[in-house]
C-alpha cells in the first residue's frame, strides 16, 4: 500500500492524498534448489536391485512455486531417484570395477517456462570379500619350496 500526497505551494497550502494498492505476482525466474548437496551414499558391493542406497536423501524444491520438483538421474542407469528422494539401485555395482559413481541428477519445476538445474552424487561402492584368491603361475614362474615337517604353523615358506 503506497499513500501519494500532492501539495501546492499557497498560503494557506492545499493537500490531496491517494492510496494505491500495488499487488504483485511472482515470475518464473529461479531454478529449483538443492538442499543438502554435496550428495554422498554408500552401496556395498553386489546388493541386489532395489537396494536404498545408504546416506543422502535429495530433495529440492522450487522457489518461484513452491510447488513439486520432478528429479531424474540424467547420465547413468545405475539409479534411479524414488519419489521421496531415496536413491535407489537399478543395476550391478562391484568395488573391483569401480570404487566410486558419479551419478548427475537434475531437478525440473513446473514453471512456464520450465527451468531445472544439476547435482551430482557421489556413490562409494564398499568392497565385500566376495573373491577367492587365485594363483598366477604361468611356466616361467613356476615356484619350490620345502618345509621341515615339524615347521610350527605360520612359519614362512617363502
Amino acid at each position: 500500500r503506497i499513500v501519494v500526497v500532492a501539495a501546492d505551494l499557497g498560503i494557506p497550502s492545499l493537500n490531496s492524498s491517494v492510496t494505491i494498492h500495488v499487488n504483485t505476482s511472482d515470475v518464473q525466474d529461479n531454478v529449483p534448489l538443492f538442499l543438502g548437496s554435496p550428495y554422498r551414499c554408500t552401496l556395498l558391493e553386489n546388493s541386489p536391485v532395489g537396494t536404498v542406497c545408504n546416506g543422502s536423501t535429495i530433495s529440492a524444491i522450487d522457489p518461484d512455486l513452491a510447488g513439486p520438483v520432478k528429479l531424474r538421474v540424467t547420465n547413468s542407469s545405475l539409479v534411479s531417484i524414488a519419489d521421496n528422494g531415496k536413491i535407489i539401485l537399478k543395476g550391478h555395482v562391484d568395488r573391483e570395477e569401480a570404487s566410486v559413481h558419479y551419478v548427475e541428477v537434475e531437478a525440473s519445476d513446473n514453471g512456464s517456462p520450465s527451468f531445472s538445474s544439476r547435482t551430482v552424487i557421489r556413490i562409494n561402492i564398499i568392497d565385500v570379500n566376495d573373491n577367492a584368491p587365485k594363483f598366477n603361475l604361468s611356466s616361467e614362474k613356476i615356484v619350490y619350496a620345502s618345509v621341515a615337517e615339524n615347521a610350527s604353523i605360520g612359519t614362512a615358506v617363502i
